[in-house]
């Protein structure tokens, strides 16, 4: 179909505002300083029957028809340039369906909040949506202009202008969104990472194995969490947990639920299983800083991979409540670790919102729990839903399960205050400790990891840190290394769990590792490494030394081989000589070229049919960069939207789970195109990546090697055997002259040599079958010599006809054909 002219922008008409005093509808709930958002158990089972995109789009089509919906993508930019592409390819079907998922992907899942950093699309998509809204019915001005009012300062609010036009803060989008009918994800903010001034970064430390006591507590614990441990066949809800001081338990629970939150907490109750939250309550600020840092390393260390766990912060000066707004409780993955002293304030000054917070904790922790049946802690649990009065039911309203660590499970003040503490926690559990009356068999374990062959010359490392003890841990130090030659010389490295050794001379040597664990026992391992000549360079130039050295990591599999493609683009791209000063200046592309460039409809038309063209040659896992953040999702959404395929993009304005969940997606081979732009150059690790597209033009070698060394993982590494570089040989000119300066500077330009040249697969062509011969025949009445078929009459009696035609010849006699070949007509004549 044909697509229609771009809509006229609407503009609103100045209405005034709503006379009288404006109350507050029943069915709002909070307040600006509101720092829990309430769900309806409705919302909840909505919000998990659905995802946010489906319910979006049923809304888009609701509101709009399959031509209003174009007509509202070419309001937006970003729309109009991905319509063009879809009506020039002529890739796609255009229904609403399609059109309604065109249009979320270019406004984004917070389009009430935020569309890319474009502030005038997301006004103009806000104006679209409340006119067809007020125009169809769906809702009244009215109720617009009152939500406004309310979420705005006094007298700011007028017209219907003024209320478009109002700064998106949390409170006015949300209101929107319940009057709009949207989920309330479309109003929260990017969680985009914002790194402090300061930082101070520590060394990370693999953790230990958790103790035998540690392990089995923790499948306690885990059990109580999933509601499968039962006592005097009811399910336990409630335990204090003794452990001794100095034995982990900190430690023990955190890696306990850590492991249950990667597994997706699975739990036979709703509470647990659905709810956003384990809640860590702690004394004082030392404690909860130490849990917090427990927390950081073990998911650190034990944490799923493309997951993320947000840590909330609930203590601080004069245990006053972080500023949080709504927006950052919204996590499905989280632990909050408050003081006593903070959530005791909070009950005082907020306590409906203490209370909705029980509504959202699967599980409370309490350190130190002896301290708990202070009246602190009384108050504030009994805030929460909790009931020690109820003895006929479980004191906790809404299934919360409670949790209490100490290593002193009684308190000072008499028997009836420990009673007490005992029928808070229905009781204690103390960890079973198996006894070992001896040592044998539990000594620790030395692996040594090193290469079985090296140069003579090599510094060779020499690794311990996989070295482990069963019922401990290998003390700090606890390595000991030797190395042993053949002439009876010899090396120790003490104390180092890694260590290297420079083997000077051929021959063969004997690597020694000894540990030594906390309880003082020792294990030893040794193994054999060949030392041999080195070999000869290969070359003297620099450029035949790394052809040399990526021949050899692709011949050991660290590298995979490389094949490079270069597509040609003919438009011309303009550049002032104030650009061209600033690219030879700085040495690479700045922003204002790179979104021209990007902006190129040809060039982008380019580049998707190549992207399309690499799938169709079997590339299943493509990493695309573009020019601009702008640039790299209009390709997503255009792949997506033309050929099918499944495209994420990701930038530096996404938030991190966002972000996560889309690299996590191409990772798991989900998603087949992944396009970026500035972000995935560095720190970016996904096997199996078996092409690489650089859609930007790239002068800096040690950028454009960042970029395509994102797929250049051999096998040994959990890559791919080859993989595919496509660059684009943009034409760039000044005063229509090619400018030679930026075009022979490239970097693909100063590597491709290292490359294999791209070939098209050959496409066999299907092996045509042989065309039946008519069983005909005529033969030579001079010499008797008979042809049979069509073309050997032919050229035997020299005669041109249509075949059907010297068929018929044939069936008739052959009178009508020449009675003599060529051959007897040609002796003839010469005699």
């Amino acid at each position: 179909m044909e697509f229609g002219a771009p809509a006229t922008t609407r503009v609103w008409r100045c209405l005034p505002r709503v006379g009288g005093h404006v109350d507050k509808p029943n069915n709002e709930t909070g307040s600006s300083h509101t720092w829990w958002l309430q769900l309806s158990d409705a919302d909840s089972k909505t919000e998990a029957a659905k995802t946010t995109k489906n319910l979006c789009i049923a809304k888009f089509k609701e509101w709009w028809t399959l031509d209003e919906l174009i007509e509202v993508l070419s309001e937006l930019s970003m729309g109009s340039d991905i319509l063009l592409q879809i009506q020039s390819s002529g890739q796609m079907q255009v229904d609403q369906d399609s059109m309604a998922e065109v249009l979320y992907d270019v406004v984004g899942p917070r389009f009430l909040r935020t569309i890319g950093d474009d502030k005038e699309a997301r006004r103009t998509f806000l104006t679209l949506i409340i006119a067809t809204g007020v125009s169809k019915g769906f809702f009244t001005e009215d109720r617009i202009m009152e939500a406004a009012v309310e979420s705005a300062p006094p007298g700011t609010i007028e017209y219907m202008n003024d209320a478009v036009n109002m700064r998106p803060i949390q409170k006015w989008c949300l209101k929107l969104a319940k009057i709009f009918g949207l989920p309330a994800s479309v109003a929260e903010k990017e969680r985009a990472e914002e790194p402090p001034s300061i930082e101070t970064v520590e060394p990370y430390v693999p953790l230990n194995p958790l103790y035998d006591y540690q392990y089995s507590t923790g499948r306690y614990v885990r059990s109580i969490l999933e509601g499968t441990e039962l006592e005097r066949g009811r399910e336990v809800k409630r335990k204090l947990i003794a452990v001794p001081t100095g034995s982990g338990k900190t430690r023990m629970i955190t890696e306990t639920l850590v492991e249950w939150l990667n597994d997706g907490k699975p739990s036979k109750n709703a509470q647990q299983r659905d709810s956003r939250f384990v809640l860590w309550v702690a004394q004082s600020h030392e404690l909860c800083e130490q849990a917090r840092s427990t927390f950081k390393d073990v998911f650190k260390a034990a944490g799923k991979r493309g997951t993320v766990l947000r840590l909330y912060k609930f203590w601080g000066k004069e245990n006053a409540l972080p500023d949080l707004e709504i927006e950052d409780l919204l996590d499905e993955k989280g632990v909050i670790v408050a003081s006593i002293q903070s959530l005791y304030s909070i009950g005082h000054s907020k306590p409906k919102e203490l209370a909705s917070l029980g509504n959202y904790v699967s599980c409370i922790v309490v350190d130190e729990a002896h301290h708990s049946v202070a009246p602190s802690y009384s108050f504030v649990l009994r805030k929460m839903g909790f009931n020690w009065d109820n003895r006929k039911k479980e004191i906790s309203e809404k299934g919360i399960i409670l949790l209490g660590l100490t290593a002193t499970p009684f308190r000072g003040a008499g028997d009836g205050e420990t009673r007490r503490l005992h029928r808070w926690y229905n009781g204690v559990h103390f960890p079973t400790i198996s006894y070992i009356g001896s040592a044998e068999g539990s000594k620790p374990h030395a692996l040594i990891d090193c290469p079985p062959a090296a140069y003579s010359g090599d510094t060779v490392r020499m690794l311990g840190e996989k070295s482990y003890d069963l019922d401990g841990f290998i003390d700090d130090g606890g390595h000991h290394w030797t190395v042993r030659g053949q002439n009876g010389s010899e090396w120790t490295y003490p104390g180092q769990k890694n260590a290297a050794h420079l083997f000077a001379e051929p021959g063969r040597y004997e690597i020694e590792l000894r540990v030594t664990d906390n309880d003082g026992d020792t294990g030893t391992s040794t193994t054999l490494i060949e030392i041999v000549p080195r070999e000869e360079d290969a070359g003297s130039k620099p450029t035949e030394k790394q052809k040399d050295l990526y021949g050899k990591l692709i011949q050991r599999g660290v590298l995979c081989d490389v094949y490079h493609r270069v597509v040609v683009s003919r438009r011309a791209i303009e550049l002032t000589m104030k650009e061209a000063s600033d690219i030879e200046t700085y040495g690479e592309f700045q922003a204002k070229t790179l979104n021209q460039i990007g902006a190129s409809f040809e060039r982008n038309a380019l580049i998707l049919k190549e992207i399309d063209s690499m799938r169709s040659v079997g590339r299943k896992k493509i990493l695309f960069f573009g020019c601009s953040v702008e640039h790299s999702r209009k390709i997503a959404i255009s792949l997506k939207a033309m050929y099918g395929i499944d495209t994420r993009y990701v930038d530096s304005a996404m938030d991190l789970d966002s972000r996560i969940a889309a690299i996590q997606s191409f990772r798991s081979g989900e998603v087949e195109v992944l396009c970026n732009f500035g972000v995935l150059t560095t720190g970016f690790d996904s096997p199996n990546i078996d092409c690489v597209f650089v859609g930007r033009p790239v002068r800096s070698a040690l950028l454009y090697t960042q970029m395509v060394g994102r797929g250049m993982r051999g096998t040994k590494n959990g890559g791919t055997e080859d993989m595919v570089i496509v660059d684009i040989d943009d034409n760039f000119q000044i005063n229509n002259i090619r400018y030679s300066p930026i075009n022979d500077r490239m970097g693909w330009k100063i590597y491709r040599e290292y490359w294999k040249t791209w070939q098209e697969p050959q496409v066999e062509e299907p092996e045509e079958e042989p065309e039946e011969v008519p069983d005909i025949s005529h033969a030579c009445a001079s010499c008797g010599q008979a042809a049979r078929g069509p073309t050997e009459i032919k050229g035997m009696f020299g005669f041109e006809c249509p075949d059907e035609v010297l068929i018929e010849y044939c069936e008739a006699g052959g009178e009508a054909l020449p009675q003599m070949c060529q051959e007897c007509r040609r002796s003839q004549q010469d005699d």
